[in-house]
């Protein structure tokens, strides 16, 4: 995800994405995500899946909404 999107962009679908799940009014309890946006691992937190692992264990993955990416380039150069 690195290579197609800024931190910024992703913490915008991860605050959408939460809004969503809550709006589920689920019977499990999810991990609490952090709306932090700062310090040196703010990519890694911004990407954090645990919320995602736990709707998966639970068969509740279904239950999302579709996401859909548009208009995805390249923010850096190839690594090889």
């Amino acid at each position: 995800m690195a290579d197609f999107y800024n931190a910024e962009v992703l913490s915008d679908a991860k605050k959408k994405q939460l809004l969503d799940i809550s709006a589920m009014s689920l019977a499990i309890k999810v991990p609490h995500v952090s709306q932090r946006r700062d310090g040196d691992t703010r990519f890694a937190r911004e990407i954090n899946m645990f919320v995602l692992f736990c709707l998966d264990e639970h068969n509740l993955l279904d239950d999302l909404p579709r996401y859909v990416a548009s208009g995805a380039e390249l923010q850096s150069e190839c690594r090889l």
